[in-house]
């Protein structure tokens, strides 16, 4: 997993304004997770404040009726506004 984190040109992005020290701290404060296809990653309507990188496979986050949803793979950085502004998640992600 650090090698993701420390080859990942989205993730290289993400620290960019951090100092050296820093995102070695916040690294260490990484959790990982593995789910099966169909698990939920995120219920809609519920504040956790996480920022989610997908190291591997895809995750499906539903929207409203009629509007295609949207599909995060391998390299994707999710909840960023929900843990700087302490937002409840939109919709559910499950992984597909």
């Amino acid at each position: 997993m650090r090698e993701f984190f420390t080859k990942n040109a989205i993730v290289r992005a993400f620290f960019k304004g951090f100092d050296r020290k820093d995102e070695k701290l916040i690294l260490n404060f990484f959790k990982t997770s593995e789910l099966e296809m169909g698990e939920r990653l995120v219920r809609r309507d519920t504040k956790d404040r996480s920022i989610i990188f997908i190291v591997s496979g895809e995750f499906l986050k539903f929207s409203d009726p009629g509007q295609p949803n949207i599909e995060y793979k391998e390299g994707a950085v999710i909840g960023v506004e929900e843990f700087l502004k302490n937002r409840e998640w939109p919709k559910d992600i499950i992984c597909s």
